[in-house]
């Protein structure tokens, strides 16, 4: 079942981009496109994976060249940062799940609509 990662994927956004500030590494263009691309794929695995934000984050660190041991300035509180992401991601599901029922909704009941109007009731 697809899933919609946007939680994870801010999260991991903004966690690499806190520990950049926290380095003082200057975030161009060119790693912000990076952190992005990363990101994006990294989400996808570290679904599965129990504390897989962690490592999806490494990725993200080794890639854009800061030491793997800034992960430790937020991993004392990645189990509380997951309640967050875990929401987001359910209320992104949510939404979409509530736009497709509103467009495909009424394409449905436009598609039904003639052919119960030109279905007749037989007695027995």
């Amino acid at each position: 079942m697809p899933s919609n990662r946007d939680g994870a994927i801010m999260y991991f956004a903004l966690a690499v981009t806190f520990l950049a500030e926290a380095y003082g590494v200057t975030l161009t263009w060119s790693t912000l496109f990076t952190i992005v691309m990363v990101t994006t794929i990294a989400s996808k695995g570290s679904a599965n994976v129990p504390s897989g934000g962690l490592v999806a984050i490494a990725m993200v660190l080794s890639a854009i060249g800061l030491p793997i041991e800034a992960l430790a300035v937020i991993a004392g509180v990645d189990a509380f940062l997951d309640m967050g992401r875990t929401a987001i991601n359910v209320f992104g599901n949510t939404v979409a799940v509530k736009l497709v029922e509103k467009f495909a909704g009424d394409m449905a009941a436009d598609e039904t609509q003639p052919a119960a109007a030109g279905l007749q009731v037989q007695d027995a």
